[in-house]
């Protein structure tokens, strides 16, 4: 498999060696072959929009808002149209069940095997600049840890740093994770579900895919992705957690309502041009008053990039929060490549 792997990958067959993977095991080194084939992939891809226009409307009705103020289902009542009236009426839905027990802690684990090979690698820069030189590009073989290479975009690079001083690793940095999420969501249907809500094959961004350990002083700033992400996107965002969170651990605090346009930012008490400050927060949630659901592990909250959502952090909470968050874009209307470098799943 390995050789041809690297055969179809020479000849610009991506996309051709994805399909053909099927749901067969796959060795270390094809493993840690993927996420580079998933980004070379995209340029395969023929981009149609599904949809002739967007967001679509759904006949089927939301369900109902929930005990912890937001509408639920079991991920096997799930469909694409109940995920897309949910948004419609609410701006997101939560979905039970999307990981079991042995899942959550296998899942965890893995986190924590990202978070290790970080380590490494910082710990290899350090050795190479005391020894009086530049650090060079880190590759100890660890499936669990294998920096994405996309030569000449420094952002990328700049960007990885950004995301692991603030408690994140890049999923497409850790290959055996970004396999495992993605053969976790296809049990659960979660692919079909998601290609059904967009009208086209899903694409992640490999900028804004992150296993996160966040601890309770982290940061908290106000802010729909979609003042960052640009106009005229179809994009939904999966955010799974592995802890009980919200009270004992960092949650989210949400305004449970659906917005059609970003909110104004930068005024108040907002440290960051893109992030909303407080004085607005009051104003648009008049109708709907901010929440702090608690959350199971195992459980997501699936929503757009007009959500206006917050981490719920708090140093007297007792632990971490263990999380993935996953944005899947629609290939037609996929923001700038060299930004948010797709992957095709």
């Amino acid at each position: 498999m390995a050789e041809q792997v690297d055969e179809l990958r020479d000849r610009g067959r991506a996309l051709d060696t994805i399909d053909g993977l099927g749901s067969e095991p796959v060795t270390v080194e094809v493993e840690r072959a993927l996420p580079t084939l998933r980004r070379k992939a995209f340029a395969d891809l023929e981009r149609q929009p599904g949809f002739p226009a967007w967001p679509q409307a759904s006949n089927v009705p939301a369900p109902p808002v929930g005990p912890r103020g937001v509408p639920e289902v079991d991920v096997a009542e799930l469909s694409a149209d109940l995920l897309r009236s949910s948004i419609n009426a609410h701006g997101c839905l939560l979905v039970r069940g999307v990981a079991d027990g042995d899942d959550v802690a296998a899942l965890s684990a893995g986190i924590d095997e990202a978070f290790a090979g970080v380590d490494r690698r910082r710990e290899a820069a350090e050795a190479d600049r005391a020894a009086g030189g530049k650090a060079r590009p880190f590759d100890d073989g660890s499936p669990w840890y294998t920096p994405l290479k996309v030569p000449g975009n420094q952002p990328w690079a700049s960007g990885r740093m950004w995301v692991e001083a603030g408690a994140g690793v890049l999923t497409a940095d850790s290959p055996r994770m970004l396999q495992q999420l993605f053969e976790l969501y296809e049990r659960r249907g979660l692919r079909d579900v998601v290609a059904g809500y967009l009208g086209e094959r899903p694409i992640l961004s490999a900028k804004k895919c992150t296993l996160r350990r966040v601890p309770p002083d982290s940061d908290s700033h106000w802010h729909q992705d979609g003042s960052f992400l640009g106009d005229g996107l179809r994009v939904l965002n999966i955010w799974l957690t592995l802890t009980r969170c919200g009270t004992d651990a960092p949650g989210l605090d949400v305004v449970p309502k659906r917005f059609d346009h970003v909110v104004e930012t930068g005024t108040g008490d907002s440290r960051f041009g893109n992030m909303v400050g407080h004085d607005v927060i009051a104003q648009v949630s008049a109708d709907a008053p901010v929440i702090r659901p608690e959350f199971e592990p195992g459980e997501a909250l699936l929503f757009d990039e007009l959500f206006l959502h917050s981490t719920a952090a708090d140093p007297a909470m007792a632990g971490s929060r263990y999380a993935i968050e996953s944005w899947f874009f629609a290939p037609s209307a996929y923001p700038d490549p060299d930004d948010q470098i797709p992957l095709v799943w």
